[in-house]
This record gives structure tokens, C-alpha cells and sequence, in this order.
């Protein structure tokens, strides 16, 4: 039989039309809707949290001595120069950008919309070269040289104040753009328990960017102007290393550990992708099932179709149709019902998915200048999915397919 000839009678030209069952592609659209859903929710929120936890540049990896327990005391060494020139001289390491905090207490006082509001925070200094790729345009990291200092904010920091301001203020939401160019004052000796011993120093900041490579505590200055604060020698606590490629990672934190010291970045990656997978592995069960349960409707229904339409593929058979046009007859009516079951569940998961994944997104509270995009389907796996439906449906159609290509034309027709 040929192809359109074919094409048409599962069409409808055997006396009774495939669309008539439509109702039982529903379930596999549900089920491949809820596929794509949920699969597209898994890779947003986990391309979210690796952004969140380790940072938007992938080719940087930090790290820090390795830590030790004694007793219920967890004790953690620091870093000195000699152990930054070893982590320069490492194959793979392009440049080392130091991390280093001020063990005083330091107030922060700023104003905005003619509101003022304060907070104990924990300076940090860092190298220029670790925030320069995320500085606003136009800014630099270098003090200038109408003595203010500039300051970098981690992302962290920013979402807490921007979620407090909009909550318990009239003024609107913080966002990045809005804070680039403002300034607010450090007071180094001064915590919210009063002064420390020595004189309480005053510092004019003006912020040049929002980072999330710096630390979470509080604001980063450079380096060695955190350094005229400190009457000791800077003690790093951390150190960022700038990759070749972050295919290198693994080979990098081999020695790393060799040198002991730790890249917790690394750590926190891995447990996030067995958690990930863990998730997919529970959402591709649940879609099976769903999967399974609509080929289970679609069987039932196809066997019903072929009981209703014994007397006209009988006649088919007499005027000379073959088993075989007849199984391939109903396989193009079972895949035309994937199909469509398919599509519309493509399209029910992505509609879905972006509203899921745009409410999760207020609630999270992301701030304006970065929204979370939480729903990112993946076209390969998406595809995988309608192929999946299209496949299930024909396999639950070819036993009815297979009853109607053995009918005898003299048993129905006798009948």
C-alpha cells in the first residue's frame, strides 16, 4: 500500500476516525508535560544555586587552608606569601587573587532615600584582579584620588539589604545599576557593643560594583589599603586562582590537597550534581509511570477500535490488503496519537514551566538586576522527551496493530 494511501486511511477512510480517541493522547501529553516541567525546574535551580554558592565565572576556583577539629574547636591555618607563590607556579593557574580580613571591629553607616541605617560588618581586602570582571562600567578598583575608598559589595549582601528595604520602607527595590557611584562611611573600631581599644578610623566608600567572589560578611576594599588599617601583617584567609580552562579543575585540586589545602567550591559542586541527579533520577520514575498508565488507555482504546472495525478490515483483506498493510495502518494511527499527545504536552510543560518557575522566582526574592531564571529546559532532553511519547504510544498500539493484521477475511466476513 502506498505511503499516502496509507497516510489517509489511518486518517479516518476505515469507518471510524483516530481522532475520535484523542481523548487518550491526554495522558501522554500530561505525562510528557510533566516531564518537561519538572526536568526544566531541576536544570534552573541548579544552574541557580551553582551560580549563588560558587560564583557566575566558571574558569576560578577558590580556596583555603584545609581545616582540622580538636575537640568541639574547628581550627583553620592561613595562607602566607610563599604558599601563594606555590599556587602561581601551578600548571593550569594563570594568576592568584588574595582574600584577607581585618580582625577589628568595623561599623557600617549609610544613607538612602533620606534613610539612614547601619550594621557590624566584617572588612575584607581583596586583589584588584578578583572583581575587576564584575566592577560597573566605568569604575575602578584602585583608590582615587579624591581620598575615597573604593568597594566592591558581595551579591549576597545586596539581596538582604534590597529584601529589607522593600519590605520595610516605601523606597523602591535596590538594584546593582542604582548603587554603582553611591557612597557610605566604615567605621574601623566601632561595632554596635562600642569602641575597641584605640582610635575609632573613619572611611568614605563609594561603591564600584556588586561581586559574588568576595566574601559574604560584609564589603571588600583593596588589598593594600585594607593593609594601612592593620598594624600587623595581613593574614589571607582564602585565595581565588584564575584557570586556563575549568576542565582543569580536578587535576588542579589534586594538588591542591597535596599542598593541603582544600577547594570547598569543588566539594559543594559535587554534592549539588548527586543531589541533581538523585532528583532527575525520582522525576524520570514518576514520568514513566505516568508514561506507562497513558500507553496502558491507549492500548485499551486501539484494541476497542480494531473490535469495532473487524467487518471493514475484512473486507480490506478480501479486496487484497496484506497483514502487514494493516499493522502498519494502525502504528501510524497509535504514533499520529503520540504525536499530537506529544506536541501538546511540549507545549502545556513549557507554558507551565515558565509560570512555575517565574512565581518561585518572587518568592526567592532575586534581585532586580539579576532575576532568577529557574525554568531551562534543555533541547536535547526535551527532544528525548517527545520521542520517548511518540515511542511509548507506538509500542502500546503494535498488539492491537498485530490482532488486526491477523484477521481471517472468511471468518469476518461469515461473521
Amino acid at each position: 500500500m502506498r505511503p499516502e494511501r496509507l497516510l489517509r486511511l489511518a486518517l479516518g477512510q476505515t469507518g471510524s476516525s483516530p481522532w475520535r480517541h484523542l481523548n487518550l493522547a491526554t495522558g501522554v501529553a500530561l505525562a510528557v508535560a510533566t516531564l518537561v516541567m519538572l526536568f526544566g525546574l531541576a536544570r534552573g535551580v541548579e544552574g541557580a544555586l551553582r551560580e549563588r554558592l560558587l560564583g557566575t565565572l566558571p574558569d576560578r576556583m577558590k580556596v583555603q587552608p584545609a581545616s582540622f577539629h580538636v575537640g568541639p574547636m574547628q581550627l583553620v591555618d592561613s595562607l602566607d606569601e610563599p604558599m601563594i607563590a606555590r599556587l602561581k607556579a601551578l600548571p593550569g593557574v594563570r594568576a592568584v587573587h588574595r582574600q584577607a580580613r581585618l580582625s577589628r571591629p568595623v561599623q557600617l553607616r549609610a544613607t538612602y532615600g533620606e534613610q539612614s541605617f547601619w550594621s557590624d560588618v566584617v572588612l575584607e581586602g581583596a586583589d584588584p584582579g578578583l572583581v575587576e570582571p564584575q566592577l560597573a562600567r566605568g569604575r575602578s578598583f584602585e583608590q582615587g584620588a579624591e581620598g575615597t575608598v573604593p568597594a566592591v559589595l558581595p551579591r549576597v549582601m545586596m539581596d538582604v539589604l534590597a529584601a529589607g528595604v522593600s519590605i520595610h520602607t516605601n523606597l523602591p527595590t535596590i538594584a546593582p545599576e542604582m548603587l554603582a557611584g553611591r557612597h557610605f562611611t566604615l567605621l574601623v573600631g566601632q561595632s554596635s557593643f562600642g569602641a575597641a581599644a584605640g582610635p575609632v578610623q573613619q572611611i568614605r566608600c563609594v561603591i564600584v560594583g556588586i561581586s559574588d567572589q568576595v566574601g559574604l560578611g560584609g564589603p571588600s576594599i583593596p588589598l593594600d589599603v585594607l593593609q594601612g588599617f592593620s598594624s600587623t601583617p595581613l593574614r589571607y584567609h582564602a585565595a581565588t586562582l584564575d584557570l586556563d580552562s575549568a576542565e582543569r579543575a580536578p587535576e588542579i585540586e589534586a594538588r591542591l590537597r597535596e599542598l593541603g589545602l582544600e577547594a570547598p567550591g569543588m566539594n559543594l559542586a559535587r554534592q549539588i550534581g548527586a543531589g541533581i541527579t538523585w532528583v532527575r533520577a525520582v522525576l524520570a520514575a514518576f514520568g514513566m509511570a505516568l508514561l506507562l498508565v497513558a500507553a496502558m488507555s491507549l492500548y485499551a482504546g486501539l484494541s476497542l477500535q480494531v473490535r469495532e472495525e473487524e467487518s471493514t478490515l475484512g473486507l480490506y483483506r478480501a479486496l487484497g490488503a496484506s497483514g502487514r498493510d494493516l499493522l502498519a495502518l494502525y502504528l501510524v494511527r497509535a504514533g499520529l496519537l503520540g504525536m499530537a499527545g506529544s506536541l501538546m504536552g511540549l507545549a502545556m510543560g513549557l507554558l507551565a514551566g515558565a509560570w512555575v518557575g517565574r512565581g518561585i522566582a518572587s518568592l526567592a526574592g532575586g534581585s532586580p538586576g539579576s532575576p532568577l531564571q529557574l525554568f531551562q529546559p534543555d533541547l536535547l532532553t526535551t527532544s528525548g522527551f517527545l520521542a520517548f511519547g511518540i515511542g511509548t504510544c507506538l509500542a502500546a498500539g503494535f498488539l492491537p496493530a498485530r490482532r488486526a493484521a491477523r484477521l481471517s477475511p472468511a471468518e469476518v466476513l461469515r461473521r
